[in-house]
């Protein structure tokens, strides 16, 4: 099972969880004081706090693998542009990305 990391912003409540692949750039970014962007957010390093292990995410993720169902993490911005998805006209204009944020907002609403 894959770690999950939660960093800590001074202007936030909540953490941004991210994934073991992502904690090499984000430190990158960190260190060089640009802005970072992950799967589940964005955030700006003169905010960031710390780094801590997101013991949520992992039991999560634990509870998904006893009842082998597959835990799905809809990305944060499917929720933000699903608004603009709907003046789209058709479906032949949408591109394969759009396509997807839309089947996973669909899935959230069920």
């Amino acid at each position: 099972m894959e770690q999950r990391f939660k960093i800590i912003l001074s202007n936030c409540k909540q953490g941004i969880t991210i994934r073991e692949e992502e904690l090499k750039s984000v430190l990158a970014g960190i260190n060089s004081g640009s802005i970072v962007i992950v799967k589940e957010g964005i955030f700006n390093p003169s905010y960031f706090v710390g780094i801590v292990e997101d013991r949520e995410r992992m039991n999560e993720m634990a509870e998904y693998l006893k009842l082998d169902r597959p835990l799905v993490e809809p990305s944060p911005f499917a929720k933000l542009l699903s608004g603009k998805m709907s003046m789209i006209d058709s479906p032949q204009k949408r591109t394969l990305i759009q396509e997807e944020v839309s089947k996973e907002e669909r899935k959230l609403k069920t």
